[in-house]
């Protein structure tokens, strides 16, 4: 991989890692503030630990790979769609439209690592209507929410995936397109830093004697003989 593509991809996964914790900052704070509006606050509690450990060593590993793992990020999206349903199933029914329901927002944040690690259109969508109908029909199912409120929700998914998508897809394309230009480059920098063998020995030919430097520079040429009169 090009040094600028390489560039590039950090970027991407310091992205992924900083959203993530600012996910996990929403998670701590609905579990402090909001312990009351649980069906079982243990319960809860157990969800954002997982949550967290689970982005801990997702983060870790993309941090140590330096990019976004395909494999890894397809089941990180599976994990989100799993503990989603859960926190929905935590939450009091009348709370489930609240920060309270903390996976949420914390998959809103988050679902942008989908737009920028995955690279095929039909991957980004696919994970994407996975993840806003875990939320549309857990959302109405178990909170009862209507359509009408929920589906506007549902829509922040690809709003957020689809932006982040084209972000990352113009980032490596450019560090792409820049890889080539060097790439090109390359030789033809070569060719005008390299002096010719012929010209280098004139050049030493031309170039006074370092052991005198009071020697007078004596044209060597051969000279060619006059003829004729005179």
């Amino acid at each position: 991989m090009n040094e600028g593509t390489v560039r590039a991809e950090r970027v991407l996964v310091r992205a992924v890692v900083l959203f993530r914790i600012g996910g996990l900052i929403q998670v701590a704070l609905a579990v402090a503030t909001a312990h009351d509006r649980y069906q079982s606050f243990p319960a809860a509690l157990g969800l954002a630990l997982v949550v967290t450990a689970e982005s801990i060593v997702f983060s870790l590993l993309c941090l140590r790979r330096q990019r976004i793992p395909v494999g890894w990020l397809l089941a990180d999206t599976a994990f989100c769609v799993v503990a989603l349903v859960v926190g929905a199933g935590l939450a009091t029914p009348v709370d489930g439209h609240t920060w309270a329901h903390f996976m949420y927002p914390f998959t809103i944040v988050t679902s942008v690592a989908i737009g920028l690690g995955l690279r095929r259109p039909v991957w980004v969508a696919a994970a994407t209507i996975v993840l806003a109908a875990a939320y549309a029909t857990s959302a109405v199912v178990l909170h009862h929410d209507p359509v009408w409120n929920v589906m506007p929700n549902a829509l922040t998914y690809p709003a957020n995936i689809a932006v982040a998508w084209l972000i990352a897809r113009t980032q490596l394309r450019t560090a792409g397109q820049l890889d080539d230009s060097r790439t090109r480059q390359g030789p033809r920098t070569r060719r005008r830093t390299t002096t010719h063998p012929i010209l280098q020995a004139a050049a030493r030919q031309r170039a006074p004697d370092p052991g005198n430097p009071g020697a007078q520079h004596t044209d060597q040429r051969p000279r060619i003989p006059r003829t004729g009169g005179s």
